[in-house]
């Protein structure tokens, strides 16, 4: 089976359009709005969360030599489930018990 890579040119094309944003952005400019919730600083901030999983996943396969998927616990779904409890709490006021 061939992995389709048109994804890593996406990806790249998508870090270029973005980065020159990045560096010339002030922190006055951070709390821009970017629609109803989002500003421009949270945006960035999300942005360098999922890069940083990535890299870290990509450190992890590289370190046992497996794809990510047979690096990840097997109790992921868990704590997957357990972070959306914790999300929708947090947004909700409820008890996290």
């Amino acid at each position: 089976m061939t992995l389709d890579r048109t994804f890593i040119v996406l990806n790249r094309a998508s870090r270029e359009r973005t980065r020159p944003l990045a560096e010339r952005m002030s922190d006055e400019q951070t709390p821009t709005k970017v629609g109803e919730f989002w500003t421009a600083g949270i945006v960035f901030a999300y942005f360098a969360s999922c890069d940083d999983h990535v890299l870290q996943a990509l450190e992890k396969t590289g370190q046992i030599g497996k794809p990510f998927w047979k690096v990840s616990s097997p109790d992921s779904s868990a704590i997957y489930r357990y972070a959306l409890r914790a999300f929708d709490c947090r947004h909700s006021n409820c008890d996290n018990g």
